[in-house]
């Protein structure tokens, strides 16, 4: 995936994180100045390696025969370093740069970082760049945990968390009311220190593809939108995802790029998908009469027109649903019974 159509004006996004590699080969055209607020100078090279990795998912080049293509090819990268070579950071620093990356015309700022312990001033840190029109994304961790992390905790920030390649949440994957969406972020290929190359996993990843994502978005819409807006565009157009068993539902699904561009630049999308399925019993024996209540949405840009879809269970198909004429994003609900 990636984009093919240069922006008149790159997006820049800030990674915020242990530094990026400036040297390597798919990134170096990409990477544009930051600061080091570990050793405090203007040299943010990577000595860890997670920066390198978490920008190679949002930007490293296309189409030059190298390695990976990272989700946007023509964003700019501003290096941030807050962490050092173990990755261990501090809040005050973490602060630091977020203050860094909006005074300088970051538009996106990306936080695959995090810790259990609040920080008002964290959220001062998040508030100021939000004010100044920065679109900010987080991790929210991979401790199998329900506690919350920040900054994916704290408000005004799109908190992130990751989705095996069996688009389900990840085993390691925290759990809480932070998640407003999953990304892919197990066994993903980026970018690593000194021209290599490695699979990562972990909610880091998974928010360097909403980054991604954001930074497409804002390039390809040529106009100023609050995170309030973005915020909306990335949840109408997400794609629905089976709650956890073990640790049940949350956010509003996983980021879906073509749908959101296309909202944007008014290409009709039509796109009429199951959003939530409910079984009563959960696990009904074969032959029992089971009640199937099942949520449908117009995730269009454009009022639909009356169709059907079929919901199928195991690859069975269980029922051929009618759905009549829905406006864009309405939600209808549809009960029946079934025998297994």
């Amino acid at each position: 995936m990636g984009y093919r159509k240069r922006a008149d004006k790159p997006c820049t996004v800030a990674v915020i994180d242990t530094g990026i590699d400036k040297n390597h080969e798919d990134l170096k055209d990409n990477v544009i100045s930051g600061y080091d607020f570990v050793n405090e100078d203007n040299d943010a090279m990577d000595d860890n390696g997670h920066g390198t990795e978490v920008a190679g998912i949002i930007g490293a080049s296309g189409n030059n025969g190298k390695g990976i293509a990272g989700i946007n090819w023509y964003c700019k990268l501003m290096p941030v370093k807050v962490m050092d070579s173990a990755g261990v950071g501090t809040y005050y620093d973490l602060y630091q740069g977020i203050m860094y990356a909006a005074d300088n015309n970051a538009k996106v700022i990306n936080l695959s970082v995090g810790g259990y312990g609040y920080s008002e001033l964290l959220q001062e840190a998040i508030n100021y760049a939000v004010n100044r029109g920065c679109i900010i994304v987080s991790a929210v961790g991979d401790d199998n945990t329900d506690s919350l992390t920040y900054p994916a905790g704290l408000t005004n920030v799109i908190g992130v968390a990751s989705l095996t390649k069996g688009n389900e949440m990840a085993y390691e994957s925290n759990y809480n009311n932070s998640i407003l969406l999953f990304a892919p972020g197990v066994s993903v290929y980026s970018t690593s220190l000194n021209n290599n190359y490695r699979y990562c996993t972990g909610s880091s990843f998974a928010t360097a593809h909403v980054s991604g994502v954001i930074s497409l978005l804002l390039s390809a819409s040529h106009q100023t939108s609050s995170f309030s807006e973005i915020k909306q565009i990335l949840i109408n157009n997400a794609d629905y995802i089976k709650p956890d068993k073990r640790k049940g539902s949350f956010g509003y699904g996983c980021i879906n790029p073509y749908r959101i561009l296309t909202s944007v630049k008014g290409i009709v999308n039509i796109d009429i998908a199951v959003v939530n399925v409910e079984i009563i019993p959960e696990r009904p024996v074969i032959g029992q009469t089971t009640k199937v209540r099942a949520a449908i949405q117009n995730q269009s840009n454009i009022s639909s027109e009356p169709t059907s879809v079929k919901l199928t269970i195991e690859g069975k198909v269980i029922n051929n649903i009618s759905i009549p004429a829905l406006a864009p994003n309405q939600i209808i609900v549809k009960e029946f019974n079934w025998k297994p």
